[in-house]
Parts: structure tokens; sequence; C-alpha cells
């Protein structure tokens, strides 16, 4: 998995009841990494909290590090399981995406995206606002995004 993985990812807190429902966290020691250019691993101490007992002193943490590639790429919206009767326009017709893929590229993931709305969504919504949702094959694609995220679908 990539990113900053953390164990245990919880601990539990020993103390009075009336105390234990003003802790929302546990601080450890500070954490800052730049520049990485491979995965590590290490220990970070927790803070002590003053008549409080935890189950763990410390936590341990691994990340990866991953070189990856910007692909942007534009793409009409298609309408997905829409009655053929019904006739709908979606405004505007085309978004834009912004791959984050792994490198080295396993391959395009322009070729087999789809951006599309589902006609399930247009009827869910009041005002006809649907988001937009994209289907790609696994293709080394770590992360993406969409813009505009949300699109109107009017009737004809």
């Amino acid at each position: 998995k990539d990113g900053v993985n953390l164990s245990p990812d919880s601990v539990t807190v020993y103390g009075e009841m009336s105390r234990l429902s003003t802790i929302g966290e546990i601080l450890t020691t500070k954490f800052y990494k730049s520049g990485i250019s491979n995965d590590g691993q290490g220990v970070l101490k927790l803070s002590k909290i003053k008549g409080m007992r935890l189950s763990d002193d410390e936590v341990r943490y691994t990340y990866s590090a991953v070189r990856y590639v910007d692909i942007p790429f534009s793409s009409d919206i298609q309408i997905v399981n829409k009655p053929i009767d019904k006739k709908l326009v979606v405004v505007p017709s085309s978004a834009d995406i912004r791959f984050r893929c792994a490198f080295p590229l396993v391959a395009d993931p322009t070729v087999s995206a789809v951006l599309y709305v589902d006609y399930e969504d247009y009827l869910d919504s009041r005002s006809g606002k649907c988001p937009v949702k994209l289907r790609v094959k696994d293709t080394g694609v770590i992360d993406y995004s969409i813009d505009p995220m949300y699109v109107e679908v009017f009737e004809q």
C-alpha cells in the first residue's frame, strides 16, 4: 500500500471516564521527511498524557516512495443506464482528467478512460446536477482528478 502506514493504527487510553471524553487524539514526536527516493521505516514515540495510560508507547511507521507521471486528458461525457426513449443533454459535454500514474507507465489510461453520468444519479438529483464518474481499466493509476466534478443534465 502506498503512503504512510502506522502500526498500531489506534491505541487504547486508560484513565478516569470524565477525562477520557476530552481526548480526541494522541500526538507523536515530530515526523518530517522530504526528498524521499526510497522506501523507509521508523518508530515514533507517543506523547504521554498526565494521569492516563496508553496501550502502546510508540508506533512503527513505514512508507513507500513511488515515482509517478501526470497525464492530462479531455473526454466527452456519456450518459449510462438511460432509457432509450429519454433524450438528455449534459452541460458541459466534456471534462478534463488528470491521471497520476505509477512510473514507469504500465499502460496508457487514456485508451480505456470513459467519463460518464449515471441516469440513476440524474433521477436522484433535484436540480439535475450530477457527479461525473470515471471508468478506466487497471493501468497503474494511483489517483485522478476530474474537472468539472459535477455537470448539469437536462431533458430535451
